[in-house]
């Protein structure tokens, strides 16, 4: 299925929580002023449109945690199959882009925005749209040289507020 056909089902599936999923994440957005309207309408164009140029990453930074991001965005697990939500591990390995080519959407939980799990302009080409270079392993019959990760599956951060506003920081010009 699309991403869009993929929500739609699950839209029209009944609730398995009886609906207090719905309910916490309402109550966390209204308690931390969320502009949920908004939200929903740039998540549903994410997915529509894709990772691409002109589709911002849609990033939920909380300032203490318990502010609901995780829980409202790990529900694209049960909207997509299994396989098809594409996290980077949370330690650093070889080839932290083993299986991005399969992934309907990119979910980075708690994410930090630094280099120690992959670069930095890495980084900047995964969220900006551009051709992600993924290095996979050599020793896999029929695979050889490395790969250009070039698909739209959108993507979406959960992280503090401490570190987007030290991104912030770093992003000032220093004269």
């Amino acid at each position: 299925l699309t991403r869009p056909q993929s929500m739609k089902q699950a839209a029209s599936a009944p609730c398995t929580c009886g609906g207090e999923w719905v309910k916490t994440v309402e109550e966390s957005f209204q308690k931390n002023r969320i502009p949920t309207a908004d939200l929903c309408y740039s998540i549903l164009r994410a997915l529509y449109m894709g990772r691409c140029e002109t589709v911002p990453v849609i990033v939920l930074a909380g300032s203490a945690g318990g502010e609901g991001k995780s829980i409202f965005l790990k529900a694209l697990r049960s909207i997509f199959p299994e396989g098809t939500v594409f996290s980077i591990p949370s330690e650093k390995c070889n080839f932290p882009f083993m299986g991005i080519e399969q992934s309907k959407v990119t979910f980075l939980d708690d994410w930090r925005f630094d280099s120690s799990l992959v670069s930095q302009p890495t980084q900047m080409l995964l969220f900006d749209g551009s051709p992600v270079p993924c290095a996979r392993p050599q020793n896999i019959p029929g695979t050889s040289g490395n790969m250009l990760y070039r698909g739209t599956a959108p993507v979406f951060v959960t992280t503090k507020l401490a570190n987007i506003q030290r991104l912030m920081k770093l992003a000032e010009v220093d004269p």
